[in-house]
Parts: structure tokens; sequence; C-alpha cells
């Protein structure tokens, strides 16, 4: 139950994050927390070993009315992608700690920096400079 409470109350929690909050030290002490509650479904995971993040399933919350907040810790990658490219077009070059600010902090930056490697793949977005003076922006031919 305090498992589910602190994810509920969190939205979602990365196992880092669950153990800090928990002051878990051993390695697989996680596990032991978030138990059975995967295999009866009540709490998702994705990702792995450190950077699994774990959330309440949507229908539990739902059939249990939780009234909880919305937030953007599992915006879908897709809407994030969308997210950065406004973001640029609106702004102009900017660093990655400019975006973070005006998206809201409440995305992970690890989760940013991996969307903004996957936008530059793609060929969406470019960058210029490097480390603290990388600069990312939309190539308008």
């Amino acid at each position: 139950m305090i498992s589910v409470g602190l994810i509920a109350q969190h939205n979602s929690l990365t196992a880092i994050e669950f153990a800090k909050i928990l002051g878990l030290v051993e390695k697989d002490s996680v596990s032991v927390w978030i138990g059975r509650l995967l295999d009866f479904k009540i709490i998702q995971s994705k990702g792995k070993t450190k950077g699994t993040t774990y959330y309440i399933d949507p229908l539990v919350l739902k059939k249990h009315d939780f009234k909880g907040t919305t937030n953007l810790k599992n915006i879908h990658q897709h809407r994030l992608d969308a997210l950065i490219i406004k973001d640029i077009e609106l702004f102009g070059k900017s660093s990655i700690s400019e975006i973070h600010k005006r998206i809201g902090n409440e995305i992970p930056i690890r989760k940013l920096r991996h969307q903004l490697s996957e936008l530059l793949k793609s060929g969406d977005i470019h960058k210029s400079g490097l480390k603290k003076w990388t600069r990312y922006f939309i190539d308008k031919l």
C-alpha cells in the first residue's frame, strides 16, 4: 500500500527516485517493495534496470475515482516531440536548459535529452556547438 500511495502521489517514479524516497540502499530493494503489484497489474512499468519508471495503471485510478493532479511526467514521445519542435519554432536557437524551462520542469531532463537526440537523428531539428554551448534549431530552407 505504501508503494501504491507513493507512486500515485508522484504520478510516476523511476526506480532511483523510489529508492531515494524510501532510503533503500540494496540493489534488489525496489523489487521487494513493488512486489507482486506488477503481477496484479496495479502498477505498470516501462524501461529497464535503474531507469525503470513505475506508474499506477490508469484503469485502477479511474475505478477508484482517484482525484490526483495531472502533469507532463508521462507524456508520450510523439507529443513531447511536437512540444519541442513548437518551442524551437517559436523561440529559435535554444539550449536544452532553455527548452526545459519553457516546456516544463516536470519533464525529466534525461527524457528531454533523449527526445532531442531522437529528433536530431530523424533530421527534424539540428544543432550547433558543443557541450554547454549546444543550441538546437530548425533549419528553414
